[in-house]
């Protein structure tokens, strides 16, 4: 089904926790923190495939069960130039502690970035082709960063 005038979305969400810090920032959001992350798996297309979908959910499903969620939940995500890095991964062997590093302080932004990254390799060939997809993660209830291809 196709109509240039018409386009359609699928979306998925799903959430993680993790810790993380914005080393440059000058107000509190430099300090280690945590939040309770959701996130929002845009597709848009202006055509539906054959099954009548724009995507098929559960591509968007394993995605984030196979790669999203253990790659980030329950992390500290940091910049990998961040000097509390190199700190925190001299912490003893009884300190368990697992870290996602960002080419770029940890935003939502960036965050999100690193998520459409991963989306947009692991989704079969046609859906990437052809689907604009966007990432929302939502750091609290009223704050998020978005990243969009």
């Amino acid at each position: 089904m196709s109509d240039p005038d018409i386009t359609h979305e699928a979306m998925k969400t799903f959430s993680f926790c993790a810790a993380h810090r914005v080393a440059p920032h000058k107000g509190k959001c430099r300090h280690l923190h945590g939040h309770n992350y959701k996130v929002e798996v845009h597709a848009r297309w202006h055509r539906l495939n054959d099954n009548g979908m724009v995507i098929d959910f559960g591509d968007l499903i394993g995605i984030a069960n196979g790669e999203i969620i253990p790659k980030f939940d329950h992390t500290t995500i940091l910049h990998d130039e961040d000097p509390l890095l190199e700190f925190l991964m001299g912490a003893p062997d009884e300190i368990p502690m697992t870290f996602q590093t960002t080419p770029n302080p940890p935003t939502a932004e960036v965050i999100a970035h690193e998520i459409l990254k991963i989306y947009r390799e692991k989704l079969s060939q046609e859906s990437a082709d052809n689907c604009e997809v966007f990432k929302v993660v939502w750091e609290t209830p009223t704050c998020c960063g978005v990243a969009q291809c």
